[in-house]
């Protein structure tokens, strides 16, 4: 009888053991429109893209504003924070898919000009933080009809600026 006990409670344990083994798989968390730099941390709500037509070299320009809520582009008013990444593409139509790298001449997939602001006022054109880039690697990819933009920059004074935007980015 003590063996049949011994015996069941060993397989009790057991299922026990094993439907705690079994939970799902947890979902890793996206990652968030933001960016950081230094001690702040950015959510990036909008977004803009600029066509400057073609270069000398036969790449296109595109610029990307990535922007808080409280900047108005159209306007230039309000109050927030934004980067500006001035992108060079193989194609007429967009930006293409691929690593965009910085560079000191303008070719297809290089980053030629930068700038990120933190905490900006349009009225008295003070801020928290503002700096121009000056290396860095932009990776551009398409999900849908969004893009996704996820940067590792380096301003002049050194700071590293890395972000993640993913949504429609309107020309």
């Amino acid at each position: 009888m003590i063996k049949q006990i011994t015996h069941f409670m060993f397989a009790l344990a057991c299922i026990s053991l094993l439907f705690a083994s079994c939970k799902e798989d947890e979902e890793p968390t996206p990652p968030k429109n933001e960016f950081t730099v230094g001690e702040y941390n950015v959510e990036l709500t909008q977004s803009t893209l600029e066509e400057y037509g073609e270069n000398t070299d036969g790449s296109y320009d595109w610029d990307v504003t990535l922007a808080t809520s409280g900047l108005n582009f159209s306007e230039e008013t309000g109050t927030g924070s934004a980067i500006y990444l001035d992108l060079n593409s193989d194609s007429a139509t967009g930006l293409s898919e691929g690593s965009y790298t910085w560079a000191e001449e303008r070719s297809a997939f290089t980053i030629v000009a930068g700038a990120v602001v933190v905490n900006f006022d349009s009225e008295t054109e003070e801020s928290d933080y503002i700096q121009d880039l000056k290396a860095g690697t932009v990776d551009i990819s398409f999900d849908g009809g969004e893009t996704i933009v996820e940067f590792n920059m380096t301003g002049e004074d050194n700071m590293v600026v890395s972000g993640y935007y993913k949504g429609v980015i309107s020309q």
